[in-house]
């Protein structure tokens, strides 16, 4: 996960003019055959433009854009907003005079710029742990990220972000780590700017807030918010307009009798495919009804939730609780700074700072050594002598040098040194840190790599070895530790210096 130093709101907007911004032309959807402005069909376009859907020469949208020839029923094109049209009508009144949405009364033909369901099979097929596991996708129309996590109240302290929906779960082990989550009355929220004006709000885990009215009403006023998702309770569909439910559904299966949604919704549904308007879709075939919301939800928003979105899209990752705090960490005090319980206290405290020099091992007289660079919480690039030899990144892909060339998904064989065994120095224990002494036991002043310490003679862990660690007097980062066979420790270490994501791949 990127840390980033500016507001995390203002940096996804920019990313998002620069990466995903939607751009509406108006020209053919020509990858589509079904599609009305589709090569060799100009003359059923003239035919269909002489007949009451003349909002096929371009679809009107949800929110405020011209179009050169305005739906029946609107008196300009700049009532085809939405927004604007509800001062005078609803939704539903729209629907009665024809559909606000581009459809013919033809359903099999898709209006320009309308996708199909199977322009988004890719996203139950690629990305089948998110959907499978309980997932939730939201569009916030004339809305910023910073407005989205303003009103839902969440917490971006830590700035941290997801490079694509699967790397969400990496972000939870890293709040998770910065205790900013407590497993019971905080959810994570992922925000994107998709271009147009309009916020992407995803969630995983069967985590809720994003698709709950109660926690979106004060994104409500002024604004269309459609929502899907798979949660405990089922699938569903719904949109609201200035706080209004105009269609509330289960998309595998549309229940005439619950079921809420105007003819228009229905139609583009049908036209859509993949949603079961008519009788659920058969499971087999790879989840249609959530392709199916997707290129609905993008339809009713004018947005593109598209392959690069969801694949490598910058996500600002925010934690939003749902139930009261817990009683805040008090810092806790100590009567000597080299006690054990102080010293412990500073080292839990390094998780976040990066750290490069060199690990040197010492096994029966045999030195290996490495130059190393490590960046929370999982990634490392290790040099020996002949060059790159060992990558791992945050979504922990691996490379190792392979006869001179890295490759992914080796394993690093032949690696006897690994900085992790200093970073991560509580692994050697199946028991907390803190208990293995008395809070009140003195360190021994030591210097290691030129860097002052407090060393601490230690009961043995799992693997049956006592052993004596040295820990950085300044930031408690563990510096050496010796066994009655082997000593490991860092020289010329460098802490807390920016290491760039790109440093860690071995592509």
């Amino acid at each position: 996960m990127v840390r980033i130093r500016d507001g995390l709101g203002t940096l996804l907007a920019a990313a998002g003019r620069r990466k995903y911004s939607v751009r509406h032309t108006g020209n053919c959807c020509r990858s589509a055959p079904e599609c009305i402005c589709d090569a060799g069909s100009r003359s059923r376009l003239r035919h269909v433009q002489g007949t009451r859907s003349t909002s096929l020469v371009s679809t009107p949208r949800l929110r405020g854009k011209d179009i050169r020839q305005p739906h029946p029923g609107l008196s300009s094109p700049r009532s085809t907003s939405l927004h604007r049209a509800q001062e005078s009508t609803s939704p539903l009144d729209q629907d009665r005079r024809g559909a606000p949405f581009g459809l013919s009364e033809n359903v099999n033909m898709r209006p320009c710029g309308m996708r199909s369901f199977q322009d988004y099979m890719f996203i139950p097929a690629q990305y089948e742990g998110w959907i499978g596991s309980g997932y939730v996708s939201t569009i916030v129309c004339a809305a910023s990220p910073s407005e989205a996590i303003q009103a839902l109240q969440a917490d971006d302290s830590e700035r941290v972000t997801a490079s694509g929906v699967k790397d969400l779960v990496f972000a939870e082990w890293d709040l998770d780590a910065a205790r900013k989550t407590d497993g019971l009355n905080t959810q994570l929220v992922g925000v994107i700017d998709l271009g147009g004006n309009n916020v992407l709000l995803v969630q995983q885990n069967s985590q809720y807030v994003a698709a709950t009215g109660t926690y979106l009403e004060p994104l409500f006023r002024g604004r269309d918010i459609v929502s899907h998702s798979s949660l405990g309770s089922g699938e569903r569909f719904v949109w609201w307009s200035n706080g209004q439910i105009v269609a509330d559904f289960d998309p595998y299966h549309y229940d005439l009798e619950e079921a809420v949604a105007p003819k228009s919704v229905i139609d583009a549904a049908r036209t859509i495919g993949g949603v079961g308007i008519d009788g659920p879709p058969p499971r087999n075939k790879g989840f249609p009804a959530v392709a199916g919301s997707f290129a609905l939800a993008d339809h009713l928003t004018q947005s593109r939730v598209s392959r690069e979105v969801l694949a490598t899209g910058i996500f600002g990752v925010v934690v939003v609780r749902t139930g009261p705090a817990l009683p805040p960490a008090q810092p806790r005090t100590f009567e000597s700074e080299s006690s054990w319980a102080a010293v412990v206290d500073r080292y839990q405290k390094s998780y976040r700072l990066s750290r490069h020099g060199r690990a040197s091992e010492t096994t029966e007289g045999q030195v290996a050594e490495v130059r190393f660079w490590y960046r929370p919480l999982r990634s490392y690039l290790l040099e020996d002598e002949y060059g790159v030899r060992f990558v791992s990144d945050y979504r922990q892909n691996i490379w190792s040098r392979v006869d001179g060339v890295l490759v992914k998904d080796a394993p690093p064989m032949g690696l006897r040194v690994h900085p992790d065994s200093l970073v991560d120095l509580q692994k050697n224990w199946d028991v907390e840190l803190s208990t293995l002494l008395a809070e009140e036991t003195e360190g021994v002043a030591v210097e290691v790599g030129g860097r002052p310490a407090w060393q601490f003679d230690l009961p043995s862990g799992w693997q049956g070895l006592p052993s004596s660690v040295a820990f950085d007097s300044e930031t408690g980062i563990a510096l050496r530790r010796h066994t009655t066979f082997q000593t490991i420790e860092f020289i010329d270490l460098e802490v807390g210096t920016e290491l760039p994501d790109e440093l860690f791949t071995g592509e």
